[in-house]
């Protein structure tokens, strides 16, 4: 029995979820669930900042068996105070984060939006689904980038 829990623990996968919007969070969290072959532990904020502070381990944060450092970033472009475009930017400039794969996300295909990400290094920019059918397809696309080891 200890075994499988061992085994489970280390299968799970942290995302980190930056996103102001509640339905599109509870849309989304319920997707990639009903997608992923590992068990996924969300972690949420509601401000590019305070995801500034998560992966800091600073202030509310800094217990790291509560808040694990996230295999993930799935964050949205538009989001009260830092963008996720800024914090794309952050996420690269510190050296332990330079691989974690970010993906960005916004309501629209922004052409502008698009090229800074990429020329900060997102993992992938995302148009948010606009139907319950292509919620799916879009948790399908995030996975991609979900490390499985």
């Amino acid at each position: 029995m200890e075994t499988t829990l061992t085994m489970e623990i280390l299968r799970t996968k942290t995302v980190l979820l930056v996103e102001s919007n509640f339905d599109f969070l509870i849309s989304v969290m319920t997707a990639l669930n009903m997608n992923a072959s590992i068990a996924i532990t969300f972690q949420i904020v509601l401000e590019g900042a305070w995801a500034v502070n998560y992966m800091r381990g600073v202030v509310e944060y800094s217990d790291r068996e509560r808040y694990p450092l996230p295999d993930l970033v799935l964050t949205d472009v538009n989001l009260p105070g830092m963008s996720g475009i800024e914090l794309l930017a952050w996420i690269r400039q510190q050296p332990e984060f330079r691989n974690l794969p970010v993906v960005l996300m916004d309501s629209n295909s922004n052409q502008d939006s698009i090229n800074q990400a990429t020329e900060l290094g997102a993992s992938s920019f995302l148009v948010k689904p606009s139907s319950i059918e292509m919620l799916s397809h879009f948790a399908r696309q995030v996975l991609e980038f979900l490390p499985s080891s």
